[in-house]
């Protein structure tokens, strides 16, 4: 606005105006595709704290951005679609929001639910990160701990993808040793059996996710039964939670695959919420650049006009 308003010589209160009150995002009317991608972003405090943005992965384009996420508002707006019109939407892709989950499945009586790839692999790895961070707190030897505090970031990694050309010189163990390596020598300490069972539990779903499988559905499912058999806590609740809940979703993630067109080229992938996660960093660039805005109706104005929806002048 500010920029606007010093380029043509007006006032920054005129170029509010004028946006506000004559220019005019109709509203939106579309036919339903048969993939839709679903997420929320922080928007006002006016209609509703968190916005609820519906993409199309496949074409990479927002469909809409709603007010609020709330069940009551988002089953006032996708109820205005008559249903042969939502029965054509086949696939939902979401991350791992239980009351989402619900509203779909309630909205979309034929769709699919597919759990985003990268929101279950950070609970995961929390679960791992959380048993890297007791077993340092646990350690006697100070050096240790520090030496797995500066390489955190390895343990994150599946191990098939650790370096093992380029070696350093670690002091601790006195020779040169690449990532690869120094993972492996830390993990065979006996301080450190603790670390280790938790480490292959992750790596072991790691490999399910990277290497290709005859039958994801029993790698899933032996994943899961070694969990409850150990009955690791640092695993339990996330084992019982993907069981109960998000088998199905997960699992559909790993074996179903298409095409998503990007700059006039087809790309061939998993499902994924890729897309609608960067359309959620554009949005918090546009509030960044404005320094915020008060009402959602000006933000949501500014999104679609910074993505080329049409508009109108009034």
């Amino acid at each position: 606005m500010a920029v606007l308003a010093r380029s043509h010589g007006l006032s920054k209160s005129t170029v509010y105006r004028l946006f506000y009150h004559h220019i005019d995002i109709p509203l939106r009317f579309y036919h339903l595709p048969s993939t839709i991608s679903i997420d929320e972003f922080r928007a006002t405090v006016d209609e509703g704290t968190f916005a609820f943005h519906i993409t199309n992965p496949i074409t990479g384009k927002t469909i809409d951005i709603i007010a609020d996420r709330r069940a009551s508002y988002l089953k006032n707006y996708f109820m205005r679609f008559p249903y042969d019109e939502r029965k054509k939407v086949k696939i939902i892709v979401m991350d791992l929001s239980g009351a989402f989950h619900s509203i779909m499945h309630s909205l979309f009586p034929q769709a699919q639910i597919i759990a985003d790839r990268f929101h279950y692999t950070r609970i995961v790895r929390e679960n791992m990160v959380q048993a890297r961070i007791n077993c340092c707190k646990n350690l006697k030897d100070d050096s240790l701990s520090k030496l797995i505090k500066r390489n955190l970031h390895l343990f994150d990694q599946y191990k098939n993808r650790l370096n093992e050309k380029k070696a350093w010189y670690y002091p601790y163990f006195k020779k040169h040793m690449t990532n690869k390596q120094l993972v492996e020598a830390i993990l065979e300490l006996e301080s450190c059996e603790e670390l280790k069972i938790n480490y292959d539990i992750y790596q072991d779903f790691l490999k399910i996710l990277n290497e290709p499988h005859n039958d994801y559905k029993k790698a899933l499912n032996d994943w899961l039964d070694h969990i409850f058999k150990t009955e690791n806590h640092y695993y339990m609740t996330t084992a019982k939670n993907f069981r109960k809940n998000w088998f199905m979703p997960i699992l559909r993630s790993l074996t179903y695959t298409t095409y998503y067109t990007r700059k006039n080229k087809k790309i061939k992938t998993c499902f994924n919420n890729g897309f609608i996660e960067s359309m959620n960093n554009k949005v918090k660039l546009v509030k960044r650049n404005a320094y915020g805005y008060r009402y959602f109706q000006n933000l949501r104005k500014r999104i679609l006009l910074h993505l080329g929806f049409k508009y109108d002048i009034i």
